[in-house]
This record gives structure tokens, C-alpha cells and sequence, in this order.
């Protein structure tokens, strides 16, 4: 925008300016505040006050009322600009309403932002989801600044996304623009190019404002720009509508759902306060179900006003069943939030559609591309075309690079579509996407224990590939990424009675699930794989499921029912003749009996356990067992026992490149040199166990080799960096969820808290490195 539609000859703009700041100066407020009281920006009240931007009638008014001027604002309030030729006619097409416009404070000061910082005629594209509110921000905002524009409005519904009428030519736009704007239509050009041409003529040197609402492209709206200094387009997309914002200098404005404090205060201005403040739950429950779509709270909002008799705890409720949410959505045998959904949905191509509508089948509440190109049974190149092509119309949210979700409500939409597929078409994407999840679990599990994978059965190796997943931290972080979708896709496995899949996806987590520990997570998806065995009458699979929930509970210290789980799990491998499997059951028995200090059973229970591993030939195994063994003497006093076992251990996790076993090898082997009175070989391995644990993500390892860090720091009187260990190892304990050990609550209380650091202060960054 040309800046001298922000002045005037007189000095009366720079004079109201000066007097304005005066008066907040004087009333001690600072023009932050009096922005905010005056839902204007920063930025609009700081050009004003300099005597820049020309204030409106309305922002005078608003001023002179917050800082209690008692009219002295309003008797400085600048003359009108001189006299300036008007178009022939001055078009004044703005419409009534929108009534009970609420929120959008942040977008309001952006756009009076750009008003007042840009140059040259400004566009801006308001783009977001159906129903978040496009046209009616567009309109409040036209209709806020319409005195700053004298010459005029022109609005245009370019119907992009019309049911019954397909998109408005441009042609067919600067027709009706040109004959509002006073041109006969005997003098309107024939061609896009001249009426264009005759239209931004007739704009020149005019202050006017020119809507142009629902956009379906770029393309459609380019012709319709003014090019007048000091005109302002705002256009509102469902699409971004970015080649505008790179060829034409648009600004682009993404807006989405209310936040639940602007959906609160909708639902209040429509249906009164006092409705709301007799039920805060139920107006919370009814904001929420409707998803904070501005739309459909306003639907919501109009049918509690329309019936005194209904009460939000009953419109809760009857929002509060999924299948018929979309229905209840209605006023009048109108259902607007449907629809708005369905005008979108049928500009699709059918590839997009269809991914669209699968989408819906995914039981989990985000979706990355290798499922998606599963459901849809599509390369994952084709699933990134289509799925940006429906985050461009904001039919679904792109929340971090190549992740996806649907907003509530357009998920219960595509769910309705989908369901009127062939049921074998949906059933057979569902159980593509599964079979992805269970190969790229096992994947992903083969690279965090290489040397200790084994899988019962063939994994199907159709559909999209696993993504490529090369170290440690990869595997780590998928799984870190999933795991909500992993649980959901088991759960979904079970109650489709595909229990083959059910159980055989938990079975390919457990190396995850042995590193990470999540007991919770674990517990819950072991209880599905069990469930699921037993339905499949799976002995076999019966025995890795309980043998794993036996851990959970031995984690948790729940050693009863430990105890009976590990057993039953024995019991079903002896039967079968499971060797190697036996000698994991042996282990886990020898480690119940440590924890209860049954100190006789445990040694016996680790000794068959070697004896079985060597039988099956499986060292991943014996160096686990050594390792238990080595902290068994050590935890008795018997450290010199204990060392060689470690560097045993330690040795033959090396050779085989198990680098989560290496980490447990390493923390065991220097509290043993602790033990021992080696402090500078205890530091040495213990340093060295934490990276290992960080780089594998064995946060309950990092945390025990944390406080182990912390004791010997204590020891060495190096009582700052001990507390900065501590501390860490304390809020990693948290984050997991995981109790503290009388050993953390010792340490807590031996160890000085320390100062705060004072300025350059560098010490303790050692304990600090890596995290």
C-alpha cells in the first residue's frame, strides 16, 4: 500500500496522533494494553500516534471511551479527506450481518498489520477448513474498515465449491463488477483481458475494498485483483491458494478452529449467559463434540435458541453419539455442517476420494503416508499426492511433516462415506494397513535386537514397503511415533477376528516394549495378544503373551501374579519342546526370585537358564544371563564375582553388535567398579553407558545410569554436577511415570541443592551434555 493513503495535508491525523499518545502516557497505560482493550493491533496504534495511518471514526470513538476522555479525543477528530472524483458509481455491495461475530483477535491484528505496513494494493487469502468462519471473518473485517475506504465494496461469490452451480467465471465477475462500478453494458468488453483492463482502470487512485469469497484457484481470482494503490482483496479459499501469495504478493491467513474459550463465548452470545452459566459442563461437552468448528457451534448454539424447553445437557447428550453427531448438527431440516463437508468432497478427483473415504478406516489418530498408501492400496508416492491434495483443501491436517489427521467432525464425514463402499473392498484396506504394521514392526524390531528376533510364521510381504529405517534412532523414534497406532491397530485386529494379526503384532513390539518399558502400554496390548492367542488356539502364541505380561508384572513388582504367568508360560514351552524359549523363562524366574530375595532359587534358576541357552546356542541370551548374575553378586557384597561376568557380558554383546545389551553390560560393569573403590573406571563405563542408553533411547536405562552417575559424583565430591545428574534422572523417572528407588530418595537428601548459576558460570555443563 502506497503510504500517503495514511497522511493528509493538514496536520490534524499527526495532531489527533500526539494527543492520543499524551493522554495514555498521562493515564499510565502502556499501547500494548490499550491495543488489546481496543481489539485493535500493536502495530495499527503505534502508526496512528506517530500520525502515519488516518484513524476511522470507530477506532476515535473506542479511544476517547477507554482512556475516559469525555469527548477531547473526539473533538481532535480529523476532517474528511478533500473531495476526490468517485467512480461514476460508488458500488456499496457489502451484505447485513455476519451477527454474533466473536474471537479472532489474533487474525483481526494481523490483517490491521498488514493494512498498515504494506505497500501497493493489498491481498490477503483467508483459507481454512469448511465451516471455521472464512466469510465471516472477511465480512466483519470488510465492514470494520469500510470509512477508511470511501470509493466503495464490491463483493463476489465465486462459488468454488457451489452444490448446484459450478464456479463463477472470471468473466462473469467483471461483467457485474464493471456494471456496478457505472459502465453500461453496451461498453463492457468482450474478452477477460479488457474487462479486466477497464476494471482496475476504473479503481485507479480509489480507496475500495473488494471481497471474493469461496475461491476454487488461483487462476480464477488473478483477473479480479485491483492494481490501485490503496485498494485492499480479500478472497476465502478452502485451498491455500499459494501461487497467489508467490506470483501476486497475497498474504495468506490460515485460519482454524475456534479455541474453546471463543467456541464458550459463541455458544453464550446466541443462546444467552445465563443458559450457559446454569450448565458450564454440558456448554464445555457441547462445544468439544462439535469439535470447536465455528460452524457447527453456531448450529449447535441455534438450536437452544430456537427451543427454550431444550437444555445443553440435553443437547450433550445428543451430540454425544458419533454415528448420528453429524445428523443432530441440523436446524430447520437444514444440516449446514454436513453440507459444507459434502461440497468439498465432491470436487474431488476420485483418487483423492477414495483415499479420502479409507482414511475414516484407520483406527488411530494420526496417520502417516506407508499406512495410508496401505488403505488405499497406492504406491506411496501416489498417497503424498493425494494426501497433500486434501491438506490443501484443508479436508484433513497435515501436523508435522508427512503425518495426517482429520479434524472430528470431517473424520465422522468420511466415516459415512466410506461405510457405503463394499464391505470386502473395506475390510480388505483395513487389513492391508495391518499387515503394513506388522512389517514394519517386526522391521523396526529386527534393528533394536538383532541377535534376539524371532518370529513365528510368515510375514506377508505385499503392500507399500516398511519405511527405511537404518539405526537405532530411527527405529526408536517410529516407534516412539506409533505407538498409539500400533495399540489401536491390534485392538482393531482382535475385534475384526483377525487374531492371527492381533497377536502376532504385540509379539514383533516386545523388543520396544523391553527396551522402553512402558508398563501401561505393554500391559494393555499383551492383554489384546493374549485374548487374541486364545481365540486362535495358539499355544505357542499363548506362551509369548504371558511370558511378557509375566515381565510387566515383575516391572511392576506385582510378583504373585508374576510368578503365575511366567509359569504357565514355562509350562506351555516344556510342553512344546521350546528350548531356547525355556531358557528365557528360567531367566525371568531367576530375576522374580532376586527381586523377592529368594537368593538360593534365583542362582538356580539363572544356572538352568545358561544351560539352556548354551543348549540352544544362543549367546544374545548367556550374556544377558551373566550380566543378572553379575548384578546378583553385586547387589550381595560379591563384586569381585561379579567383574569378570560383566566384561564376559559385555564381550559377547560387542561381538554380536547388541547395542541395548552393550548399555545394560557397561552400567552394570561400573557400579561394579564402584563397589570395588575404582572410581575413574566406574566414571569411565558409566559415561559411556549413558551415551549408549541415549543413542539406543533406553530412557528407564538412562535414568538408573543417571542416579548411578550422581552416587559416584557424590562420592568424588563433585556435589554440583551429582545434583545436576540427579535432577535429570529424577525428571526422566517422571516423564515415564516410573516410582523412585529409596536409593534416588537417599541421594536426594544427601546431596546439597544447588545455587543458582551465576553469570558465566560454566560449571556442571558435563552432566548436561547430551540431553
Amino acid at each position: 500500500m502506497d503510504g500517503s493513503r495514511n497522511t493528509t495535508p493538514e496536520g490534524a491525523v499527526e495532531g489527533f496522533g500526539a494527543a492520543l499518545r499524551k493522554l495514555r502516557m498521562e493515564r499510565g497505560i502502556s499501547a500494548a494494553h490499550l491495543a488489546r482493550q481496543l481489539n485493535y493491533s500493536k502495530g495499527h496504534l503505534n502508526n496512528v500516534e506517530k500520525g502515519v495511518k488516518r484513524p476511522s471514526p470507530e477506532f476515535i470513538r473506542a479511544c476517547d471511551d477507554a482512556l475516559d476522555a469525555h469527548g477531547a479525543l473526539l473533538a481532535l477528530m480529523p476532517q474528511p479527506r478533500p473531495p476526490r472524483a468517485h467512480p461514476p458509481v460508488r458500488p456499496a455491495q457489502l451484505p447485513p450481518g455476519p451477527t454474533h461475530f466473536v474471537g479472532r483477535d489474533r487474525q483481526l491484528a494481523l490483517l490491521e498489520d498488514l493494512r498498515a505496513d504494506g505497500e501497493g494494493p493489498l491481498v490477503v487469502v483467508v483459507n481454512g477448513r469448511p465451516g471455521v468462519g472464512k466469510t465471516t471473518l472477511a465480512l466483519s473485517w470488510t465492514r470494520r474498515i469500510r470509512d477508511d475506504y470511501p470509493d466503495g465494496v464490491l463483493v463476489a461469490d465465486l462459488r468454488g465449491y457451489s452444490p448446484s452451480q459450478p464456479p463463477a467465471e472470471p468473466a462473469e465477475v467483471l461483467e457485474e463488477f464493471l456494471r456496478a462500478l457505472g459502465v453500461s453494458p453496451d461498453r463492457v468488453p468482450s474478452t477477460v483481458s479488457g474487462r479486466s483492463a477497464l476494471y482496475r482502470s476504473l479503481l485507479d487512485g480509489h480507496r475500495t475494498v473488494v471481497v471474493l469469497d469461496n475461491a476454487v484457484s488461483s487462476a480464477q481470482v488473478r483477473p479480479l485483483l485491483p492494481g490501485a494503490t490503496g485498494a485492499v482483496a480479500i478472497v476465502t479459499s478452502r485451498d491455500r491458494l499459494s501461487s497467489l501469495a508467490i506470483h501476486d504478493g497475497a498474504y495468506l491467513v490460515d485460519l482454524d478452529v475456534f479455541t474453546e474459550r471463543e467456541a464458550i463465548e459463541l455458544l453464550r452470545t446466541v443462546v444467552g449467559p445465563d443458559r450457559v452459566r446454569a450448565h458450564p459442563d454440558a456448554a464445555a461437552d457441547v462445544v468439544r463434540r462439535c469439535a470447536n468448528l465455528p460452524l457447527a457451534v453456531r448450529v449447535a448454539a441455534e438450536r437452544i435458541a430456537a427451543r427454550p424447553a431444550l437444555t445443553l445437557t440435553d443437547l450433550a447428550a445428543d451430540l454425544a453419539d458419533e454415528s448420528s453427531r453429524l445428523a443432530a448438527l441440523a436446524v430447520d431440516d437444514e444440516a449446514p455442517v454436513h453440507a459444507v463437508f459434502s461440497w468439498s468432497y465432491r470436487g474431488l478427483s476420485p483418487a483423492v476420494a477414495r483415499m479420502f473415504r479409507t482414511l475414516a478406516l484407520h483406527a488411530g489418530p494420526g496417520i502417516g503416508l506407508g499406512a495410508a498408501a496401505a488403505l488405499a492400496d497406492v504406491s506411496v508416492a501416489e498417497a503424498r499426492n493425494s494426501l497433500g491434495r486434501l491438506v490443501i483443501g484443508h479436508l484433513v491436517d497435515e501436523v508435522r511433516h508427512e503425518r495426517f489427521r482429520f479434524h472430528d467432525l470431517v473424520r465422522l464425514y468420511a466415516r459415512e462415506q466410506v461405510d457405503r463402499d463394499p464391505p470386502a473392498e473395506t475390510s480388505a484396506a483395513v487389513h492391508r494397513e495391518l499387515v503394513w504394521y506388522l512389517r514394519t514392526v517386526h522391521a523396526a524390531s529386527l534393528i533394536l535386537g538383532p541377535s534376539n528376533q524371532y518370529f513365528p510364521g510368515e510375514i506377508p510381504a505385499t503392500g507399500p514397503p516398511p519405511p527405511a529405517l537404518s539405526s537405532y534412532e530411527d527405529a526408536v523414534g517410529w516407534f516412539e511415533l506409533e505407538l498409539t497406532n500400533i495399540v489401536a491397530a491390534t485392538r482393531q485386529a482382535y475385534e475384526l477376528g483377525w487374531y492371527e494379526l492381533a497377536w502376532q503384532i504385540p509379539h514383533a513390539l516386545f523388543e520396544f516394549l523391553h527396551l522402553q518399558q512402558p508398563w501401561s502400554i505393554w500391559e494393555n496390548i499383551y492383554r489384546i495378544g493374549l485374548a487374541a492367542a486364545e481365540k486362535a488356539h495358539s499355544r505357542t502364541a499363548e506362551a509369548w503373551m504371558r511370558h511378557g505380561l509375566g515381565l510387566v508384572h515383575l516391572g511392576l513388582r506385582r510378583f504373585p501374579e508374576s510368578f503365575t504367568l511366567i509359569c504357565e508360560a514355562l509350562e506351555i514351552r516344556r510342553a512344546d519342546g521350546d528350548i531356547d524359549n525355556q531358557a528365557w523363562g528360567m531367566w525371568a524366574l531367576g530375576t522374580l526370585h532376586m527381586e523377592t530375595d529368594r537368593i538360593p532359587a534365583a542362582f538356580d534358576g539363572f544356572d538352568e537358564a545358561l544351560r539352556l541357552f548354551g543348549q540352544a546356542n544362543d549367546d544374545y541370551g548367556q550374556a544377558a544371563t551373566l550380566n543378572t548374575i553379575a548384578h546378583l553378586h553385586h547387589r550381595l557384597g560379591d563384586s569381585d564375582k561379579a567383574l569378570p561376568l560383566c566384561s564376559e557380558a559385555l564381550a559377547i554383546y560387542r561381538a554380536s553388535g547388541n547395542r541395548h545389551g552393550e548399555g545394560d553390560a557397561l552400567h552394570q560393569l561400573g557400579e561394579v567398579h564402584a563397589a570395588l573403590g575404582q572410581l575413574d573406571n566406574a566414571l569411565r563405563c558409566l559415561e559411556e553407558a549413558l551415551k549408549v542408553r541415549r543413542t539406543t533411547g533406553d530412557s528407564k536405562g538412562e535414568a538408573d545410569t543417571l542416579v548411578a552417575l550422581a552416587e559416584i559424583s557424590h562420592r568424588s565430591g563433585r556435589q554440583g554436577t551429582a545434583r545436576e545428574y540427579l535432577e535429570q534422572a529424577v525428571d526422566l523417572f517422571a516423564e515415564r511415570g516410573d516410582p523412585r528407588s529409596p536409593r534416588v530418595d537417599r541421594l536426594l537428601a544427601e546431596i546439597p541443592r544447588r545455587p543458582p548459576p551465576e553469570e558465566g558460570d560454566t560449571s556442571g555443563t558435563t552432566a548436561r551434555q547430551g540431553r
